[in-house]
């Protein structure tokens, strides 16, 4: 019953103006399914394949939680609940089909849980088995009904009474009023203000009973089974609206062949290499040269974002692997759900393998003309893989993250795979890096140029180009040399006629296209990179990286977020870049890329994190708007920055406490910003965290530059801090030095009155050094001390017990009295 809730909300929540018949088709199915693997699969096909990108925006939230993947020691209660299933597996006996990977997400609770289910029902287990069984079971189910939200969407019955008159039932709790303008009748969830129809469930007026749809479809009458899950019942329902088969989606454009031809020196079933492809000489030679490479390296995988060239450069490589025989077969197995299209934009398309078993019955499909024996798929393509047959063979998995169970698959070709056969993959994700992994990057400028090239004489816009010949630098860095996004681009400017103003303002307006290439990667993020990202995506502006860590590590945030760890993920997956001063380490600079910013910007405030996000982006935002340029000074200045959070913190609309735990912190992370910090916390008088600030200064006093050395002795005299005598003492050495006298007299009374008539008490150590280093020295210098400093000296030497000294400079403030007595 949870699974089948799941998937009833889960397409409720889909929009209908971006639904490409993804409900329809997995509806039309299950009407048909004849068990609860039917409705896991369609549940995962749902939300890991090209219809998540039909979600409604506000779901976004909803749907994170059933993807967000977890390490399996991981504190969080998705991670809980797959440990006890694990649990209940291991007392079934249950075989869980696959390799256990390091993270999973409670999407995998449901697949699983089919396993258990089949496993029972078919199986014959002994009491023992069961009793341990129910318990873990039991509380995975109960943790799950009650944490995923999914499954907690309101239900609301509209039924029509005997008067006319419509009322309305809630069939879960209901903690707030019901909007206006609901359906007539039927079943229906609440989300937000909206109120989305639910299909394949049918309640009794009154609420009495619940039916789900149970499969057993007759075409005969066009009716289906239906289950109720509180009283056994069964019925027949109406089944008409499902009675003629979805429209088929086509085959994606880079699919292999139906079978195997002579390509080249090599049978394969190849698709063709690309007709505009542009040649990428250093990453087609890496991989031709491990292709090539018969021992060692068995499993190569090619890496990068959506719409980067993976699909595209391995074609071009393969073809020539094939045109020179290094292989006797290169199969082609294509899990791609959606082309993307230079005109048509992102277009849903039918994968052609999804799990082992597809990709078994291909392998077999392809080899029987070749009279191998195939009678068992699964078996013969293991053979195939561990080189029991004599044929060297490459296999090719393309887009292989959008395989249902893709670690588990991942996992049986590892556990397969022999030398001299190879198997390459192409993939967004980094969770199936073979032993060799090849990762694509943007363009380089002159492959980049190239393409611009080529790509405006074929839309007849080359004049329009020529007439900026500064755009396609500006149009490389903006959208990171990505050859997709250029393509989308240069279309606009063949539609439009011109070059437009801001190249985000041209991506803004293809979400199907942002959603197709960023959708996935988003996904699987950890929530810390989630949130980063979309704080990033919050504001339009290059961000230093410490100041983006002081704000996230902010202790108004329960979580202390591993910033410099979700940047590192988020790079990974190529959603931002890096940026630095050339030949430095630091400081470093995070920038999203065109188009990574359009496809977050959107999703900002329908996050769980909403809230945290924007409230983070108000300490962000006293950065003020910086550019790329910034990057180019070797030093980070965080002048503007702390003038601002000085301004704040008079003004009062930012919480104290936050705006001085980010100073204190950038203070101390950023080389030499704790000088401008501290200035700034003391003009807001904030003096107490000024003199935490001065204490990340260096430790040699003797390397204080002189306005430093003013402004520590200036905060710590304010705050009677006899630590005020070791800036003192240098500064008066300095004077002395410079015959600064006036600087001296003045430095030197401020510093007396400390402890005359602010009575501060200095250490034995701190009296010492006043001694030699200042009543001493100042003998030296006597003819140039003032009046009203030698009777300072005086009072400062009885203030600290030194009667001899007390006495000296009474004599000489007598003598610059009196000077003829």
């Amino acid at each position: 019953m949870l699974t089948k809730v799941a998937l009833v909300n889960a397409l409720s929540l889909l929009d209908n103006e971006r639904d490409h018949h993804f409900r329809y088709e997995a509806e039309y199915s299950l009407v048909r399914a004849t068990g609860v693997g039917a409705w896991s699969y369609e549940l995962q096909r749902l939300v890991t394949g090209p219809a998540k990108t039909a979600f409604r925006k506000d779901a976004s939230s909803l749907m994170a939680q059933v993807t967000q993947r977890f390490s399996v020691a991981a504190e969080e209660w998705q991670a809980h609940v797959l440990r006890l299933l694990e649990t209940t597996e291991q007392s079934l006996g249950v075989p869980s089909g696959s390799i256990r990977t390091e993270k999973s997400a409670i999407i995998s609770f449901f697949t699983r849980f089919t396993n258990i289910r089949n496993k029972y029902d078919h199986g014959a287990q002994v009491l023992g088995q069961v009793s341990s069984a129910v318990t873990p079971l039991a509380d995975a189910l109960f943790l799950l009904s009650r944490e995923l939200r999914l499954l907690n969407l309101p239900w609301v019955l509209a039924h029509e009474t005997h008067t006319g008159s419509v009322r309305y039932l809630p069939l879960t709790s209901l903690d707030r009023e019901l909007p206006a303008n609901l359906p007539t009748g039927g079943l229906f969830i609440l989300h937000g203000e909206k109120a989305l129809p639910v299909n394949l469930v049918e309640a009794l007026p009154g609420g009495t009973d619940v039916f789900f749809a149970n499969g057993h479809y007759k075409d005969k009458d066009h009716t289906f089974e239906a289950l109720s899950y509180v009283t056994g019942s069964h019925k027949r329902c109406n089944g008409h609206a499902y009675s003629v088969e979805p429209t088929l989606l086509s085959p994606s454009e880079s699919e292999g062949l139906a079978q195997l031809d002579l390509q080249g020196a090599t049978w394969g079933n190849l698709p063709p290499r690309k007709s505009d492809y542009v040649e990428r000489s250093e990453l087609e030679h890496e991989l031709l040269d491990e292709l090539l490479n018969s021992e060692i390296d068995p499993i190569i995988t090619l890496g990068g974002p959506g719409g980067i060239g993976k699909t595209s450069t391995a074609l071009q490589v393969l073809h020539t692997v094939a045109e020179r025989g290094d292989f006797d077969l290169i199969l082609w197995f294509s899990a791609r759900d959606v082309d993307l299209m230079d005109a048509e934009g992102a277009v849903p398309v039918k994968p052609k393998v999804l799990s082992f078993g597809d990709a078994a019955g291909a392998y077999a499909q392809l080899v029987k003309e070749m009279g191998y024996n195939v009678d068992e798929p699964a078996e013969a393509f293991k053979a195939a893989l561990r080189g029991n047959i004599d044929d060297r063979t490459l296999f090719v998995f393309d887009n292989f993250e959008t395989i249902l169970e893709p670690a588990a698959l991942f996992a049986s070709l590892k556990s397969n795979l022999r030398l001299p056969n190879k198997l390459l993959i192409t993939t967004r994700f980094t969770d199936f890096k073979g032993q060799y992994p090849i990762d694509i990057g943007g363009m380089e400028f002159d492959e980049f140029q190239e393409l611009v090239e080529t790509t405006a004489s074929r839309l007849g816009i080359v004049a329009t180009l020529n007439s900026n010949p500064a755009f396609p630098r500006s149009l490389h860095r903006e959208t990171f040399g990505h050859p997709y996004v250029v393509k989308i681009v240069l279309g606009d400017i063949a539609r439009e006629g011109k070059i437009p103003n801001k190249v985000e303002r041209v991506l803004a307006k293809k979400e199907d296209i942002l959603d197709a290439l960023f959708q996935r990667s988003f996904e699987r993020l950890s929530l810390r990179a989630q949130r980063t990202f979309l704080l990033l995506c919050s504001w339009r502006s290059v961000v230093p990286l410490a100041a983006l860590d002081a704000v996230q590590r902010r202790s108004a945030n329960q979580e202390n977020l591993d910033v410099e760890a979700a940047v590192e993920e988020l790079l990974v997956s190529s959603m931002v870049e890096v940026l630095r001063p050339e030949g430095r380490e630091d400081p470093r600079w995070v920038n999203v890329p065109a188009a990574a910013f359009n496809f977050g910007a959107s999703r900002v405030r329908h996050h769980a994190l909403s809230s945290e996000i924007l409230a983070d982006r108000e300490y962000l935002q006293l950065l003020g708007p910086l550019k790329t340029a910034a990057i180019d000074s070797e030093t980070l200045d965080l002048t503007n920055f702390f003038l601002r959070v000085a301004q704040e913190l008079e003004r009062g609309g930012l919480p104290k406490d936050q705006l001085m735990e980010i100073a204190v912190h950038l203070g101390g992370a950023v080389n030499g910003a704790w000088r401008t910090a501290a200035r700034a916390m003391r003009t807001a008088g904030e003096l107490k965290v000024a003199r935490k600030l001065l204490n990340y200064g260096p430790s040699d006093v003797a390397s204080w530059q002189d306005p430093d050395l003013q402004l520590r002795f200036d905060v710590l005299y304010q705050l009677s801090d006899p630590t005020q005598v070791i800036p003192a003492v240098e500064l008066l050495r300095r004077h002395l030095k410079k015959r600064d006298y006036y600087a001296y007299n003045l430095l030197l009374r401020t510093l007396s009155s400390t402890f005359t008539t602010k009575a501060v008490q200095p250490t034995q150590g701190q009296r010492e050094r006043l001694l030699t280093d200042v009543i001493v020295a100042a003998r030296s210098h006597q003819e140039f001390v003032e009046l009203k400093t030698s009777k300072d000296l005086a009072e400062l030497a009885g203030a600290l017990g030194y009667r001899t000294e007390q006495k000296a400079w009474r004599s000489v403030s007598e003598y610059k009295l009196n000077p003829g007595r």
